[in-house]
């Protein structure tokens, strides 16, 4: 039998179909990766949850000179999903605007060898 295991990820408004896919599918999945975005359907990610992936690892980073999505964007987007009871592992990056640096390239590397072991 063929184990698939299947990482989600966006930036930006794809950061927000990752989270919402995460949060609604009925599929377990090995993670999820959220650079840059917030949660722009609340009502509607309430409504359809699902718990198959409360225990998934979310990646979620974001930096504090963010214009395009404030940080405070992001904040409101940790709380509402470890509300619903997501465990967000969040992560600020001090100067970086909306795009990513060396360092959250490191963390993403990281995390995804944490959900996607090698064989």
């Amino acid at each position: 039998m063929l184990n698939l295991m299947v990482l989600i990820g966006g930036f930006s408004q794809g950061a927000a179909i990752s989270l919402a896919t995460t949060a609604t599918l009925d599929t377990k999945i090995a993670g999820c990766l959220s650079l840059s975005g917030f949660c722009p359907v609340r009502d509607a990610v309430k409504e359809k949850k699902t718990d198959v992936n409360k225990d998934t690892p979310i990646f979620h980073g974001h930096g504090d000179m963010d214009t395009v999505i404030p940080f405070d964007y992001a904040k409101m987007t940790r709380d509402f999903y470890q509300s619903l009871g997501f465990k967000i592992d969040f992560h600020e990056y001090i100067g970086m605007g909306h795009s990513t640096s060396n360092e959250e390239l490191v963390d993403i590397i990281q995390f995804v060898k944490k959900v996607l072991p090698s064989n």
